[in-house]
């Protein structure tokens, strides 16, 4: 991320530049999921969002709008170094591990408790024109979830649920 871009998303999470390390990462994943909100709102609205990086950030930083998985995670479309272990970002517990000759380089266990059970992905360069396909298919198909269902969250750093806020369809939780 360029020095505006990056300036600007710091300043949505409450942040101030640092040096890279893993402690820097963790403060700013945590602030993403308090601050910028899961959603779908935009698809239900018609809008056409790409998920290239700069408009990623540009949403996120200038707009004060969230998106969904390609465009949180593509606004921190930078290689990060990845280390094998157990991690608590209450109130979940996550591992991730090395995972070569399987489906993917890596694997992501997730809490039960979470939204999802896993991800698994190679640990090759990949720009992020190489998720559009996937992305209009999300975004645009009747028979996506994301198009059928709305969806908005956000989560606090409460300890205990329901951990933030979430509307998912027309049910508030």
């Amino acid at each position: 991320m360029v020095a505006p871009g990056r300036d600007a998303y710091l300043a949505r999470l409450g942040l101030d530049a640092e040096p890279p390390s893993v402690e820097a990462l963790f403060r700013i994943h945590r602030a993403r999921v308090e601050r910028v909100p899961y959603e779908t709102l935009w698809i239900q609205l018609g809008e056409r969002w790409g998920v290239d990086t700069a408009g990623s950030v540009a949403r996120i930083a200038l707009r004060r709008r969230g998106g969904y998985c390609f465009h949180l995670n593509g606004a921190l479309h930078e290689r990060l170094p990845l280390l094998a272990g157990a991690y608590d970002q209450s109130p979940f517990h996550l591992v991730l591990s090395q995972t070569p000759g399987t489906v993917g380089d890596w694997h992501l266990s997730h809490d039960p408790a979470g939204g999802f059970a896993g991800m698994a992905w190679r640990s090759a360069p990949v720009e992020m024109d190489a998720f559009a396909e996937r992305h209009a298919w999300l975004s645009t198909s009747p028979d996506s979830g994301f198009v059928r269902v709305l969806t908005a969250q956000r989560r606090d750093a409460s300890p205990r649920p329901p951990w933030g806020s979430r509307l998912r369809g027309r049910m508030r939780r």
